[in-house]
């Protein structure tokens, strides 16, 4: 039952209905979005950092963000809206939802936040 509850087309029709990726909205915006939608169900989400071409990558050599959810004490990483069930989507560096925010934030004002600072 839970994973014709997770199919790719229910989770999307039901939870996301994810913007298109732009200049305004990436993937840390999606990473929010995705977050704050599971929250809304009782799906605790974790955002995760890291690099999805690398494995054993440092805080400061991360360039995505995607999602770790807590779904019937599974971890199940979303990114953009999908299930991802590839090696990669399980590595990373768990931020906070401060650190989050101030991804997202950093973007609206065209500012960068070195990689390297986790607070």
């Amino acid at each position: 039952m839970l994973i014709s509850l997770l199919s790719p087309l229910l989770v999307r029709a039901l939870f996301f209905d994810m913007p298109a990726q732009s200049a305004n909205f990436d993937c840390d915006d999606s990473t929010l979005f995705m977050a704050q939608r599971l929250s809304r169900i009782g799906i605790e989400a974790t955002p995760m950092l890291g690099k999805l071409t690398a494995t054993g990558e440092t805080y400061s050599e991360s360039d995505h963000v995607w999602v770790m959810a807590n779904i019937l004490g599974l971890r199940i990483p979303f990114d953009w809206g999908n299930l991802q069930f590839d090696s990669q989507h399980f590595e990373g560096h768990p931020l906070t939802g401060r650190q989050l925010l101030r991804f997202v934030e950093q973007d609206r004002r065209g500012q960068t936040i070195p990689a390297n600072d986790p607070e």
